[in-house]
């Protein structure tokens, strides 16, 4: 866990390239690289679209779902969600991953 926001997600012991090698080298043992049409950050947009289906019970607007259909309410509940999953706080985040409102 961060202690405070201008902390690094690296690990002391690592650099920025090494950490970043290390974490590809462990996808790619599990079978997550882009050679094998699988990426960790859309594997992240999957989550995240899975999460705002779980809260509205329907399709986000990046998966054919339309907001017309969903309680404004819901939909503001299901993108402060899917912000908090993401690791931020802003909702307008969420657009980027789950489509615009």
């Amino acid at each position: 866990m961060l202690s405070k926001p201008t902390d690094s997600m690296v690990p002391q012991a690592y650099d920025f390239k090494q950490w970043r090698n290390h974490y590809y080298y462990v996808c790619h043992e599990v079978g997550i690289s882009r050679k094998d049409g699988i990426t960790s950050h859309g594997l992240r947009h999957e989550r995240l679209n899975e999460v705002y289906k779980e809260v509205t019970g329907q399709n986000s607007p990046i998966k054919g779902g339309s907001i017309t259909t969903i309680d404004k309410q819901l939909d503001k509940a299901a993108r402060q969600e899917v912000a908090e999953v993401v690791g931020h706080s802003r909702e307008s985040i969420s657009g980027a991953y789950i489509g615009s409102e």
